[in-house]
């Protein structure tokens, strides 16, 4: 309970009702729990701001983690020290994105590079 007492002193009364009106929501929760089973982990896109306002990252995929509640996303780029905070605002167009047939591409080229370099294949 001072678990869940911190948490809602931390993010805000904006934050933690849009927290419940996303679940009430059947789409938003949807998408929320998709991204909990299949985006969670590496290969995360997003393009959009980070924490410090100028996004550093070339590729702009990195690794998500969730905060449940409120919930929100975390993504921490690979290849920069930014990471952002994807929340209701605009956790629809993150959502979209990575559900897009482009980035579903890119992710799954990435997952197989990561899987020949892991087991020492060479690509010419």
């Amino acid at each position: 309970l001072l678990a869940l007492k911190d948490a809602t002193t931390c993010s805000g009364i904006v934050n933690i009702k849009n927290h419940w009106l996303g679940e009430s929501d059947r789409g938003i929760a949807a998408m929320r729990l998709y991204c909990r089973k299949h985006l969670e982990g590496v290969d995360v896109y997003w393009n959009g701001t980070p924490r410090d306002g100028c996004l550093d990252s070339k590729t702009c995929f990195g690794k998500m983690y969730i905060i449940p509640y409120p919930f929100h996303c975390v993504i921490v780029y690979d290849d920069a020290d930014d990471e952002a905070f994807i929340r209701d605002d605009t956790f629809a167009s993150f959502f979209k994105l990575n559900t897009s047939p482009e980035i579903v591409q890119k992710r799954t080229t990435r997952q197989k590079l990561r899987c020949i370099s892991h087991w020492g294949g060479k690509i010419h």
